[in-house]
């Protein structure tokens, strides 16, 4: 059995990287992961972007955090989503 990994991304304004960080964890050998990202109050098309790769993609998970937190706020909301065996 292979461990998933969780990787937790905070988002802000990302729409001119976040397509370059999906391809580089698609062309990882190892397959087992799931990202998650957490907007965190962007004002660009990066949500949409996300929305889209999610929707070609199951390992993806996509929230909106309640406000801005920042990205510490961000991550520690995503570790709440993270799976565990």
């Amino acid at each position: 059995m292979s461990v998933t990994v969780n990787i937790i991304t905070p988002v802000y304004n990302a729409e001119d990287t976040i397509q370059k960080v999906y391809s580089s964890l698609k062309n990882q050998r190892y397959t087992n992961w799931r990202w998650i990202l957490i907007d965190d109050g962007s004002t660009d098309q990066s949500y949409a972007i996300m929305q889209r790769l999610k929707s070609k993609d199951k390992r993806l998970v996509v929230v909106k955090n309640l406000g801005k937190k920042g990205a510490g706020g961000a991550r520690n909301f995503g570790l709440k989503l993270v799976s565990t065996p």
